[in-house]
């Protein structure tokens, strides 16, 4: 899963903490709190998916994000 971040002049820092805060709260959950926090430009895993029996217990992702500022 990678998410791609793109810093511009529509967007504002207020924004962006609060998209990562909601980001953090989803990681946690979907790696059962091996991963707290996502730094921009780093890889992170194999986490196992949880929710059996939509998952079987072997799906695993890796966890990243980018990010691009445009901001002029």
């Amino acid at each position: 899963m990678l998410v791609h971040e793109f810093i511009t002049d529509k967007t504002d820092d207020g924004k962006h903490q609060a998209n990562a805060a909601d980001m953090d709260s989803f990681l946690r959950r979907l790696s059962a709190g091996k991963l707290y926090s996502m730094e921009p430009g780093k890889l992170f895993g194999p986490f196992l998916v949880p929710g059996y029996p939509l998952f079987s217990g072997k799906t695993c992702l890796y966890y990243g994000k980018v990010q691009r500022d445009k901001r002029q």
